[in-house]
């Protein structure tokens, strides 16, 4: 089924929203969007009690003393280790990650979009202008922009070691124009090769010309002149 979305698109275009009904009973978890920890509304002073509390848990307790511990008990202590980060993280809020989620997304952002939901609607019920409305849209959309801006350059400005192969490949395209139809000597070529062999003949036929040009050169030259 379909129907009309009331959420705005940031466009002069409505959303047409669909309901796909799927079989959940395959379906797992995404690793790539577990424990997907807001690191900026943390509490630290939180995490790091709460780390040292975890220490004290009977669960947690180590099993290292002075032998030499075999393979196993050192997987089961790193296994702990883990585990006690991850209870003391329990209380740090996570994000919302979907596969539209942005990295320049900001609560400002969020903000600008609301309002600009508000005064379209209001738009189209002719509560206001519509040069309100414009104006509402030029705001939120400049606003993206000095966020992708902001979101590049602090990019830029920390990327070490292989993250610098990674912005070439952000900045590359992967696709190129086509070459023109060329016109030569009365010819007109289409194809690759045909404009492989007039590009290969011009080049060779200006070649010749510099070579001929250069032997006139040092066959006029005499002593006088070398002098």
């Amino acid at each position: 089924m379909w129907e009309i979305s009331e959420k705005a698109s940031g466009l002069n275009h409505a959303i047409i929203q669909f309901l796909i009904y799927i079989n959940n009973g395959n379906l797992v978890e995404n690793p790539l969007y577990s424990n997907q920890y807001n690191f900026k509304k943390a509490d630290w002073k939180k995490f790091e009690n709460d780390l040292i509390s975890a220490t004290y848990m009977d669960e947690f307790q180590t099993q290292l003393n002075d032998s030499i511990p075999s393979l196993n008990i050192l997987e089961n202590e790193a296994e702990k280790l883990r585990d006690i980060i991850l209870k003391a993280a329990e209380n740090i809020p996570k994000r919302r990650v979907t596969e539209y989620s942005k990295c320049w997304w900001n609560d400002e952002l969020k903000t600008l979009r609301k309002e600009l939901a508000i005064t379209r609607k209001n738009w189209k019920e002719k509560l206001i202008p519509q040069q309100e409305y414009q104006q509402a849209r030029t705001t939120y959309f400049k606003q993206i922009k000095l966020e992708k801006t902001k979101c590049w350059n602090t990019f830029l400005e920390n990327a070490v070691g292989k993250d610098i192969f990674k912005a070439f490949n952000y900045i590359k395209s992967n696709r190129i124009e086509k070459l023109p139809i060329i016109q030569y000597k009365d010819k007109t070529t289409v194809t690759f090769i045909q404009k492989c062999e007039a590009f290969m003949k011009v080049f060779l036929l200006i070649h010749h010309k510099k070579k001929q040009l250069n032997g006139i050169i040092i066959k006029n030259l005499t002593r006088n002149s070398l002098r």
